[in-house]
């Protein structure tokens, strides 16, 4: 297990840089990220975004998130998930924070059957990880 080490502290000037980088206005304008992800003709994902899944057990979270990977992996319809990713921007990282390796090992397989590729190979463009934290992550995190 790692360690944790100290964190870095930014100094003033990279903090104001940060914050000003990161700053929203209502009188500026913005591009609209491209559309990514659809479920029919409703967007759910736009290109750059960063995507969570929460909700109550059992409630059928893996098995959603399962489709929208798998048509992402695969660029076709995955049970009314639709994606149309750039060929530069495909990669996807896929994160379980709360299976152990073989339930998520049988998630990835069934990715993998979605998206009709062969369970035997991993795919170029998906990364899976299974991250458990030390201490369970308070649900106020994730809004």
């Amino acid at each position: 297990m790692m360690e944790k080490t100290d964190e870095t502290i930014p100094s003033r000037e990279e903090l104001a840089v940060f914050i000003e980088e990161a700053a929203v206005s209502v009188t500026n304008n913005y591009e609209e990220a491209p559309a990514v992800l659809m479920v029919d003709d409703a967007v759910i994902g736009t290109l750059g975004n960063f995507s969570a899944s929460i909700g109550k057990a059992k409630s059928k979270k893996t098995f959603n998130v399962s489709a929208i990977v798998a048509s992402a992996l695969s660029g076709s319809t995955v049970l009314h998930y639709r994606s149309m990713f750039p060929e530069n921007k495909r990669k996807i990282l896929y994160i379980d924070t709360e299976q152990g390796r073989y339930h998520c090992q049988q998630v990835l397989k069934r990715i993998l059957r979605l998206a009709d590729l062969p369970e035997y190979k991993n795919p170029d463009h998906l990364s899976c990880f299974r991250i458990i934290p030390v201490e369970p992550l308070p649900l106020e995190l994730f809004g």
